[in-house]
């Protein structure tokens, strides 16, 4: 089971990793996921907040203030399904607002409720670890952190957030990996972004040991054969790109540095070689 953000849930890599080692692998990913969504979403760690006015009206949306834990922060621009006291919709942070909102997904009456209240996060994912993963003892692989760093969180919440998924996870001997932290096209080495990012893989493979992975520093490491399994062809532009320490521009799909399809097959194949280290498959 992986937990991650955009950089697994957009490349494909899940599948890719399941044509390699044989095994079932679901993918848990949702675009713009902190590692405290994760820990929410898992049903590992509660979330309450108190709505403007205390009611839900009876269609559109209602400001939603004062989370519990107060460090909940939606990413900005995307859509978090919720379900709030029986009502279904998204919670959404609109781009520079500073504000976050409910907005139901169908009219219907107005409700009062409590205060704070509770709120089910991602009620409707199909592979949601919630219904699925945990409860069927699913091994798991924590690709977390790249959001977290993004909106400001620290790294020790990161890794508090991961502890208590592990912690919380009824296996009796659960197995699990915690990957590196993917860098941005704007993080390349030698550049003052790149400080923090190095510092929170630093602390992650400290804290973890053993269990942290690097499928992402695998991909630029093993850059020949990286794009041979993407079936890309590898320019000058990304033999240098190896200096930089940032996936090379034809393994991703946007300014950013998110992967493509062919980046994500590529970095299965990182994945595969970490597990085959630890003894996983």
């Amino acid at each position: 089971m992986h937990f991650g953000d955009s950089f697994v849930n957009l490349s494909r890599m899940v599948p890719a990793c399941a044509e390699l080692t044989g095994y079932e692998h679901m993918d848990a990913s949702m675009i713009g996921d902190t590692s405290l969504v994760v820990a929410i979403r898992s049903g590992c760690q509660p979330l309450k907040a108190r709505l403007d006015g205390n009611r839900i009206p009876a269609k559109g949306s209602v400001e939603v203030i004062d989370f519990d834990p107060p460090t909940f922060k939606v990413h900005e621009g995307v859509d978090l399904p919720v379900e709030i006291d029986g009502v279904q919709g998204t919670i959404v942070q609109p781009r520079d607002s500073g504000k976050t909102w409910f907005k139901r997904d169908r009219s219907g009456n107005e409700l009062k409720i409590s205060e704070p209240v509770e709120i089910t996060v991602d009620p409707r994912h199909e592979q949601s670890v919630a219904t699925k993963g945990i409860y069927q003892n699913y091994s798991v692989v924590f690709s977390l952190g790249r959001n977290d760093i993004d909106i400001g969180g620290s790294v020790d919440d990161l890794v508090k957030n991961i502890r208590t998924m592990i912690d919380k996870h009824p296996a009796d001997d659960l197995k699990y990996v915690v990957t590196d932290i993917p860098a941005w096209h704007n993080e390349r080495i030698g550049a003052p972004e790149r400080e923090e990012l190095d510092a929170w893989n630093g602390k992650l493979k400290q804290e973890f040991g053993d269990a942290f992975i690097e499928p992402f520093r695998w991909l630029i490491d093993h850059r020949e054969k990286s794009f041979a399994l993407a079936g890309q062809t590898m320019d000058d532009a990304d033999r240098a790109a190896e200096n930089d320490g940032v996936i090379p521009d034809a393994l991703t799909i946007d300014d950013r540095g998110h992967l493509s399809e062919a980046g994500g097959k590529a970095c299965a194949a990182g994945f595969f070689e970490e597990f085959k280290r630890l003894h996983l498959v």
